[in-house]
């Protein structure tokens, strides 16, 4: 090793905490163990590696186990110094803070929250070309890869067309000189900012592939799981990130299969004890958790001392660690549960200001439901569940609402929707699983103004010309200007004809509708059936109610199958068949409102799988089309739509 080589580096690991949700609050993300060691020890070890004899960290988030650990970690081998950050200052700012430290040769900035197996030699040589301030690692084939290169410059960081040609990754780790701190200014302040007012005055960002390398972001969850899997396979190859594994993990794992533990995938367990007769698959198990032997878990991440004895999947944080909210707490207690003795486990977001946890307790399981100020139905779930129930409908139990805390613990009915099963379904089991949903509608359908009144069931407000309006101005805005960039011109044109459908409605007899009845709101209990989102209830048409079940862009159901289902209903509630005259119509505004929402749903962060339904929701567009007359320029736009 040539004195050539930086003696510096700075580790970046303040954040927010939010990527990880409940694991970044029981343990930082930096401490986070991969194959039993924590992430920024691996930084460490390969730091040291590389010469680095000074290295600083930035701490914010949940700092007091990093900071304790880090006073251990350096072992006399390089000097580790911790820079607290009361406010996140962003990397920029970072620097500013550390600019005497630093001092006036170049060094090491490294993410705490990648995993890395590189020689550094190529970043060496392109740090020490004239005009260069800095040289970044990039990767011409994993992330999401939005800087544009060429000729070894960096162009562009923000990529108008990321993944083409000329695109790549940057990974986290930089060699810069320090007059980038010229170009720093007070507070906070990206990097990538700073490199674009370096790059102005024509100094040279220039970046870097190693061929013969590993990198893995561990940002979220499944990422972090990801990692695990991409360093055994690298470990069983002998390929770079080898050096990113533990040995003695894959002779502990064996040594657990011999002693009756199932393993499928990998175990990674940093010091947890699982029982004989435990099932684990692709899982990471942290210190202190205790596994029973009828434990069953599936791409699991288990956090510190969890206690866990049935089927669960994602990641396992100990109530009294996952930094919730009182109410939250209050409410676990309220169920007769003790927060240190319960375990949460996050659930996708499904598109609205709520948050769903599961909460485990030995082999019992609840969902609770969390939800802020954005929309005031979300407090009616349980007072409608209530009412519902009365009615004869199948909904979830509730066990605990405390609408000051807006906490609610219901149910646990699992993650299988009807759109998820029924793919698995026979055509009998199919019919059969609508024929019950259909006589649900039609008891919704038939609850009287008396009972209503009794009840003093509070709904949103009803269909009216201002609803339908505010349904195609949704669809306007985000699916045919923002999606499809349509002309404000022809936009008018479409919600003109739009505004037929509404007038036809509005002369509709109305009922109580569950107003989203679509199969990723029907759940089961056993092979029955179970109605979910219904807080949104409304007076309507019936016909919006049957055309989101009949016409659900998730499902498709066949020509055939809609026929069936439709003759159903009539005959269940023996009314005149002239009353769904306006079924083909009511699909077309239930469609419309579908495809407004898939397009605002897929440009919020993590929701891009709702692009997914456009197309099929355009198809059934088609279909219901068919059996109407006019709506040219409707009919127009789905022959646009044939490319999305």
């Amino acid at each position: 090793m040539t004195h050539s080589y930086p003696r510096k580096a700075l580790i970046l690991a303040a954040g927010y905490g939010t990527r990880m949700g409940p694991l970044s609050a029981d343990l930082p993300k930096p401490m986070m163990p991969l194959w039993g060691k924590p992430l920024i020890k691996h930084a460490i070890d390969q730091l040291v590696g590389w010469g680095v004899e000074e290295i600083y960290v930035n701490a914010h988030h949940n700092s007091g186990t990093l900071i304790g650990f880090l006073t251990t970690a350096a072992a006399g081998r390089v000097s580790i110094t911790v820079s607290r950050e009361r406010t996140i200052l962003g990397t920029g700012g970072a620097l500013r803070k550390l600019r005497r430290e630093l001092g006036d040769q170049p060094y090491w900035i490294l993410n705490s929250d990648v995993a890395s197996d590189l020689e550094p030699e190529r970043l060496l040589r392109a740090s020490r070309k004239p005009d260069c301030i800095a040289a970044l690692w990039l990767h011409r084939e994993l992330g999401p890869r939005t800087v544009e290169m060429t000729g070894g410059l960096i162009r562009d960081f923000a990529s108008r067309r990321p993944g083409k040609r000329g695109t790549f990754t940057f990974c986290g780790l930089q060699l810069v000189r320090p007059e980038i701190l010229k170009y720093v200014p007070q507070g906070f302040s990206s990097i990538i900012d700073v490199y674009r007012g370096a790059m102005k005055e024509n100094w040279q960002v220039r970046g870097v592939t190693v061929r013969s390398s590993f990198w893995a972001d561990l940002g979220s969850s499944s990422q972090y799981l990801d990692a695990h899997r991409k360093v055994l396979d690298a470990y069983r190859k002998r390929e770079p990130g080898a050096r990113l594994m533990d040995p003695g993990q894959a002779n502990a794992a064996a040594r657990l299969v011999r002693r009756g533990v199932e393993i499928r995938g990998f175990v990674a367990n940093s010091g947890g004890k699982i029982s004989t007769g435990a099932s684990l698959e692709d899982c990471v198990v942290w210190p202190g958790a205790r596994l029973g032997r009828n434990v069953r878990l599936r791409q699991a991440i288990v956090g510190r001392d969890v206690a866990a004895n049935t089927v669960l999947s994602g990641a396992l944080v100990r109530c009294d660690r996952a930094g919730l909210q009182p109410s939250a707490c209050k409410a676990i207690k309220t169920m007769g549960w003790d927060p240190d003795r319960t375990v949460l486990i996050p659930l996708g977001r499904r598109g609205s200001d709520r948050v769903f946890n599961r909460l485990a307790c030995g082999r019992a399981t609840r969902l609770m439901i969390q939800y802020g100020t954005e929309r005031k139905e979300n407090a009616r779930f349980a007072g409608h569940a209530e009412f519902l129930l009365q009615q004869g409908l199948p909904v979830p139990e509730i066990y605990v609402d405390d609408r000051f805390g807006r906490v609610c613990i219901v149910e646990d009915l699992g993650d299988e929707t009807l759109e998820k099963m029924i793919h698995a379904m026979s055509n009998e089991q199919m019919l059969g699983c609508y024929d019950r949903l259909v006589e649900c509608l039609a008891r919704l359908h038939s609850v009287s103004a008396g009972d209503r009144k009794a009840a003093g069931l509070k709904l949103e407000p009803s269909f009216t010309a201002r609803l339908y309006k505010w349904e195609h101005d949704l669809f306007a805005e985000h699916f045919l200007a923002s999606h499809l960039g349509m002309t404000r011109h022809a936009i008018s044109s479409i919600l003109e004809e739009l505004s037929v459908i509404a007038e036809k409605l509005l002369n509709e007899p109305k009922v109580l509708l569950h107003r989203d009845m679509q199969s990723s709101n029907v759940m089961f209990r056993g092979d029955q059936p179970v109605l979910i989102d219904f807080q949104g209830m409304r007076m309507g048409p019936a016909v919006y109610d049957l055309a989101s079940l009949l016409c659900d862009p998730y499902v498709m159901l066949s020509k055939q199958g809609q026929r069936r289902v439709m003759q159903r209903y009539v005959e269940t509630l023996a009314v005149d068949p002239e009353l769904l005259a306006c079924f083909w119509p009511a699909a077309i505004q239930r469609l419309v409102q579908s495809l407004g929402a898939y397009a605002r749903l897929a440009r919020l962060p993590g929701m891009g799988r709702f692009s997914g339904y456009m197309r099929p929701a355009l198809t059934m567009m088609r279909r219901a089309l068919a059996h109407v007359d006019g709506f040219r320029q409707l009919r127009t736009l789905l022959v646009k739509g044939r490319r999305i």
